[in-house]
């Protein structure tokens, strides 16, 4: 255990955490891979900020399998990327793959071929309450989202221009909305 002195003496430096990534073991993920498959549910822990204001460091998402050709612009998604699962934004579909971002990330992920979509995040928990993503309002807030994302990331996010300009400005916009719904009393208790 450390003291107040360990950590204020500039010879003892406090021990340093390894970065926390627990899905990385290729035997966790076909683990997940194949509790998806078999059991049609999956429930994991978020690891990191690349979701906020959405998602939060130690929330619990519920993953549901879909057909990637189900899945639209918006949606939350399990990605298998190498080797860790990334719970991101779907943000685009083209001949290069499936393109997710995180809302709190500048940059889009490599994309994806469709089978490294695990399945689609249908509800989160947060303290004992429940944001439940098929909802209308949510449904509806997810694609503005998307949508803004993806048109972020076809201008290019250090493009220059009015219209580079007007993306960017929507996906803050976007965001502070996100943050305002994520406060409103949409929680709703875990039964």
């Amino acid at each position: 255990m450390l003291s107040m002195t360990d950590v204020t003496r500039p010879d003892r430096a406090p021990p340093t955490r390894p970065a926390r990534r627990p899905y990385h073991s290729p035997t966790v993920l076909d683990l997940a891979h194949a509790s998806l498959r078999e059991n049609g549910r999956l429930r994991l822990r978020v690891v990191g900020h690349s979701m906020a204001p959405l998602l939060h460091d130690g929330d619990l998402v519920w993953v549901e399998p879909m057909p990637a050709k189900r899945l639209q612009c918006g949606d939350l998604v399990l990605v298998r990327l190498a080797e860790d699962l990334l719970t991101h934004r779907l943000i685009a579909v083209d001949s290069q793959g499936w393109h997710t971002k995180g809302d709190n990330v500048g940059e889009a992920d490599p994309p994806v071929a469709a089978a490294a979509i695990l399945g689609k995040v249908v509800s989160a928990e947060r303290r004992g309450r429940m944001l439940d993503f098929r909802q209308t309002r949510w449904t509806m807030a997810n694609r503005l989202v998307g949508a803004s994302s993806s048109l972020e990331r076809r201008l290019g996010a250090r493009a220059e221009g009015p219209a580079a300009r007007l993306a960017r400005l929507s996906a803050g916009v976007l965001r502070r909305l996100t943050r305002q719904l994520v406060r409103l009393p949409t929680l709703r208790p875990v039964r």
